[in-house]
């Protein structure tokens, strides 16, 4: 263990930053510089030009403080995540100085050429290995490897522990090894970075093809383009398994999101409901309640090979499996159903294909009957901490650059609503305790 590892470095850091903060603040008052603001019209540069050289030295200690402080924040398991964040937000051109966005940039490329030399899964997990040796076995020139490492580094991803080899970080380990970051970190660097990448010009083309569809010099959409090809496709449902053990996604929120007691003895079809994970949750927690779960063909035949495992017995005969486009007419008697469920569906689509999507529902619902879309609901900017709502606003690109879509807030989903049917309301918005999503209540108001 080093001598960092053992001491309390986040508190080390967090007094060091105090103390540079101060030195920077101090000189600031006392040359009658304006302070740092986030308001509009704050000073470009911290501190002045001609400042002394403690100073910048203190200004420079307190960026690296509080970079350090973020990552040990953070932790191995969030790096990769908000690393994105960071770079998606510095690719934009009114981001930063020069030298900040390319410093950005460059980190993420050399991430992706990490990932992409497979040197994540060649430096050994425990002890080091040598420039040469490294450069051999991923079959890259030595000197390309070191200034691409050497960059790396500067972010705390691998280490340099003696001149001439090459270790693991905390950061750089959990991308290699961790079957979920391993994955993201892939698909990151195969599919999202050169689709954020041609967001510019897909845009400036003014047709409907997406950043992706553009990156990738392909009419195909995302799900049909990586479903030719199996290791982006086995990325991918990493990600989705992923997403599913996540506490914050988990389908227990759904349960507890709406009154389903108050449907009583009823049928929920769950439309768009892959291999009935949300059904199995609810059924379980809802005894009277039944299901139908509606996928393509393919998804629907791999749910109903999936619902005969002995961990089903319980729910099993409460959930049937239909094969249904989601864009086509539903069955007439699709009418009898109590609720209509979308779940995290209509967030990879745009308005045109969204309000399509919910009239082929509207269509068929009756009076008392409710359409439940759990997705994410943005907040107003400046609402929350600016922590999450990065977060969030990323996935909105995401969204963009890969589908054309977005994340919408309230003003939005109302909007689409009225544009589906003018008598249906969204009667409640409800976000439960630790969930990433909310819950929006759609019903048909009388005549």
């Amino acid at each position: 263990m080093t001598k960092e590892s053992s001491e309390h470095i986040l508190l080390k850091l967090s007094n060091s930053l105090s103390k540079n903060a101060k030195t920077v603040s101090d000189h600031l008052i006392a040359t009658k510089h304006p302070q740092p603001s986030f308001i509009k019209g704050a000073p470009v540069t911290t501190i002045p030009e001609d400042s002394p050289d403690a100073v910048k030295k203190a200004l420079e200690t307190l960026m690296e403080d509080a970079m350090g402080i973020f990552q040990l924040a953070a932790g191995p398991s969030h790096f990769l995540l908000h690393h994105m964040v960071n770079v998606s937000h510095h690719l934009r051109p009114e981001a930063g100085s020069a030298n900040d966005r390319g410093w950005q940039y460059e980190s993420f490329i050399c991430l992706q050429w990490l990932s992409h030399f497979n040197i994540f899964l060649l430096v050994p997990l425990d002890g080091t290995i040598s420039y040469p040796r490294l450069a051999d076995l991923a079959g890259v020139p030595e000197w390309r490897l070191k200034s691409v490492l050497r960059m790396a580094m500067t972010n705390r991803l691998f280490v340099e522990p003696t001149p001439g080899v090459v270790g693991h970080s905390a950061a750089s380990a959990t991308l290699a090894v961790h079957p979920n970051h391993k994955f993201y970190r892939f698909w990151a660097s195969e599919i999202i970075a050169p689709s954020a990448a041609a967001m510019v010009e897909a845009h400036a083309k003014g047709n409907d093809a997406t950043p992706f569809n553009v990156a990738f010099d392909t009419e195909l959409p995302l799900y049909q383009y990586i479903g030719k090809r199996p290791q982006l496709m086995r990325a991918f449902d990493g990600i989705m398994s992923q997403m599913a053990a996540s506490p914050s996604t988990s389908p227990q929120h759904l349960v507890d999101g709406f009154d389903w007691t108050a449907i009583g003895k009823g049928l929920v079809f769950d439309v768009g409901g892959n291999l009935g994970e949300s059904c199995v949750a609810l059924a379980r927690a809802f005894p009277k309640l039944e299901f139908v779960v509606q996928d393509l063909e393919h998804i629907v035949e791999e749910g109903k090979r999936n619902i005969r495992s002995p961990k089903y017995d319980d729910v099993r005969d409460r959930i049937a499996f239909e094969a249904h486009d989601f864009f086509q007419e539903q069955r007439p008697t699709i009418a009898s159903a109590d609720v209509y469920l979308l779940r995290q569906i209509l967030h990879n689509w745009d308005v045109e294909n969204s309000i399509r999507i919910l009239s082929k529902l509207a269509k068929s619902l009756r009076r008392g009957a409710h359409i439940i879309v759990m997705d994410f609901v943005m907040p107003q900017p400046g609402s929350i901490l600016s922590t999450r709502e990065r977060l969030l606003r990323y996935k909105d690109l995401v969204m963009m650059q890969l589908f054309n879509s977005q994340e919408r807030d309230v003003t939005d989903w109302i909007a689409i609503i009225a544009q589906v049917q003018p008598r249906l309301r969204i009667t409640g918005v409800s976000q439960p305790n630790g969930s990433d999503f909310s819950l929006l209540d759609i019903v048909l108001e009388e005549d």
